[in-house]
């Protein structure tokens, strides 16, 4: 019986690192863009592929093409495309382009669906450790295992109660960038003081 349990949790956090990788693809603090999808009826966070259409959905799919209303799918993955190159440049952001231009490839995704859910993991994953910091320190209990940097923004599972960056080398680069800022103000001062002299 215990083994079972043991197996569930490792399927568990497989599946958690998993969507920590997907939305890591993503990296940064800020809120990731979204990309507003303008196919009728479809909006970016429910992105399916359509399985099979009725002659009636497809009909009024046809008409409102001819109208302009519509954008066709190769308008729509053009539109994509220059998104995704304005925010993510490839040199910048290889491993999400990676995976986009595997999506591409797939018949099982495309692109625009898998941005859609890495926006959505990212979200959801940003949310649930926000809200388990704020139980912990206003009732007092522990602070949940995944965390984000404070450094690079990224999701990782904390290995300590009190981490609060990624890496080692992530947090070496907080502290001296927190040295040199402080080391300016000091000389801005010193600057300050002498002139009033």
């Amino acid at each position: 019986m215990s083994q079972i349990r043991n197996n569930r949790r490792n399927t568990r956090n497989m599946l958690g690192l998993l969507q920590v990788e997907l939305a890591n693809l993503i990296p940064g603090i800020d809120e990731a863009p979204r990309f507003r999808v303008a196919r009728y009826g479809a909006h970016d966070e429910t992105l399916r592929r359509p399985e099979k259409q009725s002659s009636l959905a497809a009909l009024a799919r046809e008409r409102l093409k001819a109208l302009g209303l519509m954008e066709t799918e190769v308008h729509e993955r053009a539109r994509f495309e220059e998104f995704i190159e304005e925010h993510f440049p490839r040199k910048k952001f290889a491993a999400l382009r990676k995976e986009l231009d595997k999506a591409s490839r797939s018949k099982a995704t495309t692109p625009i669906m898998l941005y859609a859910k890495i926006v959505e993991a990212r979200q959801v994953l940003r949310s649930y450790v926000r809200f388990g910091n704020f139980v912990a320190e206003t009732v007092g209990t522990r602070r949940p295992e995944l965390q984000i940097c404070e450094g690079c923004g990224l999701l990782f599972f904390a290995k300590r109660r009190d981490a609060r960056y990624c890496s080692p080398d992530c947090g070496s680069s907080v502290r001296v960038a927190r040295a040199r800022k402080k080391a300016e103000l000091y000389e801005q001062n010193r600057k300050l003081k002498g002139a009033q002299r």
